[in-house]
């Protein structure tokens, strides 16, 4: 088989969009999986499963499904990370060992009334049913997102100019609004914007009390690590592939927190792939993600303390004005 078209990836991203089992959603209450007898509860995740997989009827008529399906490479990877009907593949998580998996899980979380534990609850269910960003389908549909930018999209060349043009964008940003802030100055301007405005936006004003916040993150993003931010540094002839190992890495770490590099290699083994990067490659750009995460973190903890103690002094000031 060839690789799809771009308006069969267009559909199947539209169809996997819908593909799961959510209408049943009412019939899983936390008292079903708080009782002691469970056969009732285990019957329902069966019947979820099921109707789960049934919705992939949808797909019948589909090319890219039956295309992945055709590639041995996305096989194996899908059964050695969501199971398979086969228990006996080493490895493999089988379709009973998930069903026992979905009921530990959701009559753990079902014993916590508080508001986190409704919260996992439901995102446990969410994963069950098919609606949530760490089900299979939410993980098809950002691989089948990550091969069609591969094939259809000139994605690299867009992000590398994004990349290039970042810090004359932000300045140019809070040049802009530092302008607004003149603006306001002059109380004819600020009038007449008044009246220029449409009536039914009456409470519109030429400054809202987000402006200067919006200000204040402007100017981090001025010293923000950049490399933190875009998913590839260069363009080259492996830009593509780079590109598509940091989608795939990025979707492995929402399901397992892990970004799983062996299995990536795999997938770039099916066909259309016209670079097959090196496991090390690989490895040490999920390895650049991990240290990449973490300054970012690091980031994000500088600044909100530093943004606390700005406030605590203007707090102060104003106590001893």
């Amino acid at each position: 088989m060839t690789v799809p078209s771009k308006s069969a990836f267009d559909k199947a991203v539209k169809k996997l969009e819908i593909a799961n089992a959510d209408f049943l959603r009412p019939a899983f209450t936390r008292a079903i999986f708080l009782a002691e007898n469970s056969i009732p509860a285990r019957q329902l995740i069966e019947v979820a499963m099921r109707a789960a997989s049934e919705k992939y009827s949808i797909f019948d008529d589909d090319e890219v499904l039956p295309w992945l399906e055709d590639q041995q490479p996305f096989r194996r990877v899908r059964d050695r990370c969501w199971g398979t009907t086969d228990a006996k593949s080493v490895g493999v998580v089988s379709d009973e060992q998930r069903a026992q998996n979905y009921y530990e899980a959701l009559h753990k979380t079902a014993q916590s009334d508080t508001a986190r534990g409704r919260r996992r609850f439901e995102d446990r269910l969410d994963a069950l049913l098919g609606v949530h960003r760490i089900s299979i389908v939410g993980w098809v549909l950002r691989l089948v997102g990550a091969l069609a930018e591969y094939h259809f999209a000139d994605a690299p060349a867009k992000i590398i100019s994004n990349r290039r043009q970042y810090l004359s964008k932000i300045r140019n940003a809070i040049v802009g609004m530092e302008a607004v802030l003149e603006l306001e100055k002059d109380r004819a301007i600020v009038n007449r914007f008044h009246t220029l405005r449409p009536y039914e936006d009456e409470e519109l004003n030429l400054i809202d009390e987000d402006f200067h916040k919006r200000i204040k993150v402007l100017r981090s993003m001025e010293a923000t690590d950049i490399d933190t931010m875009y998913p590839i540094a260069r363009l080259d002839e492996t830009a593509k592939e780079r590109l598509f190992v940091f989608r795939m890495a990025r979707a492995n770490h929402l399901v397992w927190r892990k970004f799983r590099p062996a299995d990536i290699s795999i997938l770039m083994e099916m066909e259309g792939f016209r670079v097959q990067l090196d496991d090390r490659t690989i490895q040490r750009q999920c390895a650049d993600l991990d240290k990449h995460w973490r300054l970012l973190l690091d980031e994000i903890k500088e600044t909100t303390v530093t943004s606390r103690i700005a406030e605590i002094s203007e707090s102060t000031a104003v106590t001893q004005s």
